[in-house]
């Protein structure tokens, strides 16, 4: 089975709530997972074999969170190369503004251009439809967890 880090970006803590509901999913699938609310590109980096599960919510006129911008910020200035590295991504949005899940788009859009390859399609939950996203987050999990090994 997998080594898994969920990577959180929250401000109000929905991420933090979807990033435990897979967790217990992942574990109960027999994954060794990890969760980070404070993430750092040795997330990342350090270890090829862990899978970063990014679980973040967007902001602002589609901004992240401020406890994952330093993680993106050093993506961004630092250029590593992740060439075959895999990620999964869960993103919380709300659709009633123009930039629906813009923060986590963006960070897909930078993680796809330093060569992480995406694991399966991202799940995006708008939270005027989704009042408990660990519900869709669990329920997206338990089926990605299938392509992770």
């Amino acid at each position: 089975m997998a080594q898994i880090v969920i990577l959180v970006g929250t401000m109000y803590g929905n991420s933090l709530e979807a990033a435990r509901a897979c967790a217990d999913v992942l574990r109960k699938k027999g994954h060794s997972v990890r969760i980070s609310d404070a993430p750092a590109l040795a997330d990342i980096t350090s270890d090829s074999s862990t899978v970063p599960l990014i679980c973040t919510s967007t902001t602002g006129m589609g901004d992240l969170p401020d406890n994952i911008m330093p993680l993106y910020c050093q993506l961004m200035d630092d250029t590593p190369n992740l060439y075959g590295r895999r990620y999964g991504l869960i993103g919380l949005g709300d659709s009633s503004y123009d930039i629906f899940n813009g923060g986590s788009k963006r960070l897909k859009a930078l993680l796809d251009s330093l060569g992480m390859q995406c694991i399966g399609e991202p799940l995006f939950i708008d939270g005027r439809v989704d009042y408990e996203p660990e519900k869709p987050a669990a329920k997206w999990v338990a089926k990605w967890a299938k392509s992770v090994k």
